[in-house]
């Protein structure tokens, strides 16, 4: 049995016409090579893929919407040390002055918010994910 049979070429140009990242980029160009009849270990080594890989995007191209299927499910890491409603006040403290919170300081740096969310929530952070959390919520420092 041939795959990808209930999924028209058509619908995977229009999706590659539409994809904003590299990844659904080349699982529709891969699938559109297939489509037009170029063997998977073909397209594979073009790639520089396992053939593995291109058959499980078949088969979620084959379950699932096709602007699903291209997109990397989402991966369960470790929980998050802030729960959403310390990060949602956390947020909140971010978009007003370090005044507000107690801090003489004209700006949020880095390291204030890390020092905030250490005297605050009792939680250690990188300088990375700080720089992370700040540019989650909007904020530049």
């Amino acid at each position: 049995m041939a795959r990808l049979e209930g999924v028209p070429v058509a619908d995977l140009l229009d999706a590659l016409d539409a994809a904003t990242s590299a990844k659904a980029t080349k699982r529709l160009m891969v699938a559109v090579l297939y489509k037009r009849g170029h063997s998977v270990p073909v397209v594979a080594d073009w790639f520089g893929m396992r053939e593995n890989t291109i058959y499980a995007w078949f088969d979620r191209l084959e379950a699932e919407p096709i602007e699903q299927a291209v997109r990397d499910r989402p991966r369960p890491g470790r929980p998050p040390k802030l729960d959403e409603n310390e990060r949602r006040e956390l947020d909140a403290t971010l978009h007003e002055p370090p005044t507000a919170a107690g801090y003489d300081a004209d700006a949020w740096s880095v390291s204030l918010v890390r020092r905030h969310i250490a005297e605050t929530y009792d939680v250690e952070y990188t300088h990375r994910h700080v720089r992370n959390l700040v540019d989650d919520a909007g904020v530049s420092s």
